[in-house]
């Protein structure tokens, strides 16, 4: 079983909490590094910001060199629906607490099933 106590009564809350804004800061961050991954203009990162930081997708045009032509192509930007964030969130809600009651080996075998997919074991398997 899984204890883990804290000090006073509204410590978990204020855990909770400032896991959440831990996780924030973090989409902000990869926010930010998203909208300048675009090739538009400057003035329309402001834009890509907000969308990327909301969870909508878009579209941009993206060039690139083939045969010596240049060709322009429509790329469309995934809307992710804040799964990275709550996953996240609750990646950083429980890690301290898994440690803490020495059940790391949770931690390990949650790592492997995210990354399972990368090692090429199941290439078939689209996650």
């Amino acid at each position: 079983m899984i204890t883990f106590s804290f000090s006073n009564n509204y410590s978990w809350v204020y855990y909770i909490i400032s896991a959440g804004v831990i996780a924030i800061l973090i989409r902000l961050i990869n926010s930010f590094w998203r909208t300048f991954e675009s090739e538009d203009k400057p003035k329309d990162r402001c834009k890509k910001f907000k969308d990327a930081f909301l969870g909508r997708g878009w579209i941009e045009t993206r060039q690139f060199i083939d045969k010596a032509r240049i060709k322009k192509e429509n790329v469309k930007i995934a809307n992710d629906y804040w799964y990275p964030f709550f996953l996240g969130w609750l990646e950083l809600v429980s890690y301290p607490i898994l440690l803490h009651s020495d059940k790391a080996t949770y931690i390990g075998a949650w790592l492997a099933f995210k990354t399972v997919h990368k090692w090429g074991y199941s290439p078939g398997i689209n996650r």
